[in-house]
């Protein structure tokens, strides 16, 4: 599988890009309408995660954050449909990393997650790379509908920030 030569700066705008990075790490790119900082401050939002992680069919049940190096967030969709996140890093209003752990592991291990948020004209740039603990994990998940779940949500979180500007 080729690797992804793509910096942040040369992605094409438009929806959500997954790409092999390497034998076990995939990198997302995301294009939103909205300032770095108000991106950045609504993935974190647990009051927020409900109304884009969530949808009619698998609400969000639980959303928990402590946003600081040692803390973690939970989520959860119902009864082992979980996953914890735990922060080795925080920069605001830009950069963390942190590991990811399902309530039913499919992946062999904890997932490294590095999160950035850029600023772009006309917004921001997410960028997740997902350093996974091998490629048989990596390529489970490139199979999956990941791309498409993560869009759809991305999709309404981009669309419930820009109710929130025309609101203001």
């Amino acid at each position: 599988m080729p690797i992804d030569p793509l910096a942040p700066d040369e992605h094409a705008a438009g929806p959500l890009a997954l790409h092999p990075f390497s034998l076990n790490r995939l990198r997302l790119y995301r294009r939103f309408a909205v300032p770095r900082a108000t991106l950045f401050d609504a993935l974190h939002d647990a009051a927020l995660m409900p109304d884009w992680l969530g949808t009619p069919d698998r609400p969000l049940r639980e959303a928990r954050v402590a946003l600081h190096p040692g803390g973690s967030t939970r989520l959860s969709w119902g009864p082992g449909e979980g996953v914890t996140l735990t922060y080795q890093d925080v920069e605001l209003p830009g950069r963390t990393v942190h590991s990811e752990v399902g309530d039913t592991d499919t992946t062999g291990g904890p997932v490294l997650v590095t999160t950035l948020v850029l600023p772009w004209a006309g917004g921001s740039l997410l960028t997740r790379e997902f350093w996974y603990q091998d490629e048989a994990a990596r390529d489970a998940l490139l199979a999956s509908d990941m791309a498409a779940t993560l869009e759809a949500g991305y999709a309404r979180l981009e669309a419930l920030l820009g109710t929130r500007a025309k609101a203001a």
